[in-house]
């Protein structure tokens, strides 16, 4: 029924395939671990980031932002005082003549 000749051939065929396959999923397992591991190091790295800036400017002190050459400075809006024309004005409230 069974050629005893194919039956190592056969081996062969599902040992490189049983190698293949397992060198596969580690890969592939090693690309995902390493990409999670790395957004999880830049999320890290954004929210650091933010909570320093968010520190500097709420303690009312000028935070610089540098990319590349260009420089800007950041501050609370709160820590800013309107002058005294551009404050809102008082507005009253004037009862309805239909009422």
């Amino acid at each position: 029924m069974f050629d005893t000749k194919k039956i190592p051939v056969l081996k062969i065929v599902i040992i490189i395939w049983l190698i293949f396959t397992t060198l596969y999923l580690v890969f592939s397992e090693y690309n995902r671990l390493n990409f999670v591991v790395g957004q999880t190091a830049y999320n890290s790295g954004v929210h650091d980031t933010l909570a320093q800036i968010m520190a500097g400017a709420s303690q009312c002190q000028p935070v610089p932002l540098t990319i590349d050459s260009n420089t800007i400075e950041v501050i609370g809006t709160k820590c800013q005082q309107l002058p005294e024309a551009a404050q809102p004005a008082e507005t009253k409230v004037v009862a309805d003549p239909a009422e």
